[in-house]
């Protein structure tokens, strides 16, 4: 669920645009656009690096954990699976549920240790 709006958040976002502005350092259109787009134009300046396959693998190692299913341990999902069963608790419907489901499950934890 919260996936899904930051997802529509993004797509929001790219869509809108970023008006000119006689002080500003970064370029005015459509993030999308611009990102895009940016190395068809005359003043465009290439800043990409060469990086071996090598650095590449370490950096995978160090910064690219995997995100489990649910976006959190296994063991977690099961202990608040259990805690909702207990406690009667439905899935939430919205990003306000969300934080309210999240937050008793972190309390009945909490009680628990």
């Amino acid at each position: 669920m919260i996936r899904d709006e930051l997802h529509r958040f993004a797509m929001e976002w790219n869509l809108h645009r970023i008006r000119k502005s006689v002080n500003a350092e970064s370029p005015s259109g459509q993030p999308d656009v611009i990102y895009f787009l940016s190395s068809r134009t005359d003043d465009a300046r290439d800043l990409i690096t060469p990086v071996s396959d090598e650095d590449i693998e370490i950096a995978q190692q160090r910064c690219c954990v995997q995100t489990p299913e649910h976006g959190c341990s296994e063991e977690f999902v099961e202990l608040a699976s259990i805690i909702m069963l207990e406690k009667h608790l439905e899935m939430p419907t919205n990003s306000e549920d969300a934080v309210i489901l999240y937050s008793t499950i972190v309390e009945e934890i909490g009680q628990i240790l």
